[in-house]
């Protein structure tokens, strides 16, 4: 299994750059929950896309709105993305806020429905540093590594409890008869391109994975093994 150490423009960051390699030129995309307007400006200037900010939170709109984006006011929970299931976004870029939604099998169907495309990223909370935090500990926590409540380490109580792993992400996929088109696997620095490839326990290993996800009924479904049992 090679793991590719990537030669990454100056002022990207290791995540940017797997969304270059995801997102086609000039699209139409909606980020959810994005913050880091900055990053999103430099994604623009290289891909040329349209960027949309989805948020509830009214004054990072705002900031939104300074930095020349579309932004629509709306909470993942309360089911905004039906209202776009016919005027679809090429993608839409969902990172690392599955874990926080309600009802994570419902969010997911619907950002499928609404977009092309769905660029989907997790952080893997059975990556073995998390497994020996929780054996060590005895206690759920939220590290400011990897979610999204940076200031309390035991702040669990204050979010949806889903801890979700690299595997629960493709059976989620599974459930929902969804094709993931290709699965990007980010170790610190490195990446290996294609998440098939991987045979030595990905599910332990990967600290942080980006999935390209589709309803298309046209593209042939990749098979997956986890521990035996065949996915897709």
């Amino acid at each position: 299994m090679a793991k590719d150490k990537p030669v990454i423009p100056s002022g990207l960051s290791i995540e940017s750059f797997v969304l270059l390699k995801l997102i086609a030129e000039k699209s139409n995309v909606l980020f959810i929950y994005e913050k880091d307007y900055n990053r999103i400006s430099k994604l623009i200037q290289a891909l040329n896309i349209k960027a949309t900010i989805l948020n509830d939170d009214l004054d990072e709109l705002e900031r939104a709105r300074s930095f020349g984006f579309d932004v629509i006011h709306g909470n993942l929970n309360t089911g905004i993305l039906k209202d776009y299931s016919k005027t679809k976004f090429d993608y839409i870029v969902c990172e690392n806020h599955l874990h926080s939604a309600r009802y994570p099998l419902d969010v997911l169907n619907e950002m499928v429905d609404a977009c092309e495309n769905l660029i989907l990223s997790n952080n893997n909370q059975a990556h073995w540093r998390k497994r020996l935090k929780f054996f060590f500990r005895g206690s759920f926590f939220v590290d400011n590594q990897y979610d999204i409540i940076p200031d309390d380490e035991y702040a669990w109580y204050n979010n949806y409890p889903w801890k979700l792993t690299h595997k629960d992400i493709v059976n989620l996929c599974v459930c929902s008869n969804l094709t993931i088109h290709k699965g990007i696997i980010i170790y610190n620095d490195s990446i290996i391109d294609n998440m098939y490839d991987i045979r030595s326990y990905p599910n332990w290993s990967a600290k942080k994975v980006y999935y390209l996800i589709s309803n298309s009924s046209t593209t042939a479904k990749i098979s997956y093994q986890f521990g035996g049992r065949t996915f897709g």
